[in-house]
């Protein structure tokens, strides 16, 4: 059975909303769609049906929603019993973040700024199990596309920042009543219909409206989304000589360690150095085509 994902609307449903339903279903996961007007229908959903909930939503209607626990003790019994997580993006209004961010943390929010042209981006070392192999990445000189930053000097005990720039941080998680949200200061969502602008699609050029969405996903939906069977690496070695030794390469103690540690080795090769080839290292490569592979270019 999936794990239940809703994405939670205003009045109608807007371009971000739709553009994270197709993330959503590029990963396998199928998501509803129910406005905030229509509380009967996503509120009748309990924790016994199918388990907890994901939400998904503009920060507004986050906002809406948490300020609807003060007249409604029903509606907060659900968050802490129903709610697994929510992923909230920016709304482009500075007013909501800030007083969705008050919320959360119970702290007024220091400072807020909004950053143009190119920015180095952190993601977090602290949380492996959600960040996994994007962990402790480092990404220099992308444009952050007019977004908004906060400042991390205001970070509280219910908030760890994920995803930061320079200046602070663009991605964070907060701990409300007992539930993890996630909160992305991109107002954009990736639109994985849109065409491509170049030859290949540069996840760099599109960091923050793409990855913390699909972090997020690959996180929340464990057992729903495409998972590959096994993590694979290979490691690529642009233009050495296929000699037993090339520099402090040595091919048959890189075979063993590759064995060892079951991961495989790929030679970016130049055509012109072919006559230059050790026969007992090609024999190497002949022999072992699922450790080494060679790339002509």
């Amino acid at each position: 059975m999936p794990e239940p994902g809703l994405v939670l609307t205003g009045d109608d449903v807007s371009m971000p909303d739709r553009c994270l339903m197709k993330v959503a279903q590029f990963f396998g996961v199928p998501l509803e769609t129910v406005a905030m007007r229509d509380v009967e229908m996503w509120e009748s959903v309990s924790p016994s049906d199918f388990g907890r909930t994901r939400l998904l939503c503009r920060a507004d209607v986050l906002l809406g929603l948490l300020r609807d626990f003060e007249q409604s003790q029903e509606r907060r019994d659900w968050w802490k019993t129903s709610a697994h997580s929510a992923f909230v993006y920016w709304d482009g209004e500075v007013n909501t973040l800030e007083k969705l961010v008050s919320i959360l943390t119970g702290h007024k929010l220091t400072q807020i700024s909004r950053e143009q042209g190119p920015q180095n981006l952190f993601v977090t070392d602290e949380l492996d199990d959600f960040c996994k192999t994007m962990a402790g990445l480092r990404v220099g000189s992308l444009s952050t596309h007019d977004n908004i930053v906060l400042d991390s000097s205001g970070a509280h005990e219910k908030r760890i920042d994920i995803i930061s720039t320079d200046d602070g941080a663009v991605f964070m998680r907060f701990q409300y009543e007992g539930v993890p949200v996630f909160l992305s200061t991109s107002r954009e969502i990736i639109d994985t219909d849109a065409e491509l602008v170049s030859q290949n699609f540069d996840v760099r050029e599109h960091f923050l409206c793409a990855v913390p969405l699909v972090l997020y996903i690959k996180w929340a939906f464990p057992e729903t989304c495409w998972n590959a069977p096994e993590a694979s690496a290979c490691l690529v070695i642009d233009d050495p000589l296929l000699k037993p030794t090339h520099g402090f390469v040595d091919f048959q103690e890189l075979l063993s360690l590759m064995k060892r540690h079951t991961f495989s080795t790929n030679i970016a090769f130049i055509p012109w150095n072919w006559r230059r080839s050790a026969p007992e290292v090609v024999r190497l490569f002949k022999e072992n085509p699922g450790n080494y592979s060679v790339s002509v270019h």
